[in-house]
């Protein structure tokens, strides 16, 4: 009777671990690729695409694709047009207040080098992404 009872112990730590093995590789063949992203097309390449599928889907002729980006060109000179005269300066507001907020927590020696790392992060910004300058002249 013990011997029976130790097999059929066995057998159940068997079948849970099997489901636990089934449930593993199956949650992973389906959920896994649902969670992998496309990779982020550039600005140029996602304008490419959209033009194409619009030029496609809706059998635009030559006159209508060069309207298209004229629609394109402006509407990206109006959310430059924004970035730089809104979001810019409260995205710069929001930084700012948040550094004091972080200054405000630390002693005399961290602050100080707190604001060491600060310039130190500004300088390498500005080196990778410099202020667009007035567009060249025609």
């Amino acid at each position: 009777m013990r011997r029976s009872n130790l097999i059929l112990g066995i057998y159940l730590v068997l079948v849970f671990l099997s489901g636990v093995l089934v449930g593993a590789l199956g949650y992973r063949a389906v959920f896994d690729r649902r969670v992998q992203a496309a990779p982020r097309l550039s600005p140029e390449e996602f304008r490419k695409r959209l033009v194409a599928e619009l030029q496609d889907r809706l059998d635009l002729t030559p006159q209508q694709v060069e309207q298209l980006n004229a629609i394109l060109d402006r509407t990206r000179q109006r959310f430059a047009k924004l970035e730089a005269e809104v979001l810019r300066p409260q995205k710069r507001a929001i930084l700012k207040q948040q550094s004091e907020e972080i200054k405000a927590i630390l002693n005399e020696r961290q602050r100080a080098e707190f604001e060491r790392w600060e310039q130190e992060r500004a300088a390498r910004h500005r080196q990778r992404h410099p202020e667009p300058g007035p567009p060249p002249s025609k």
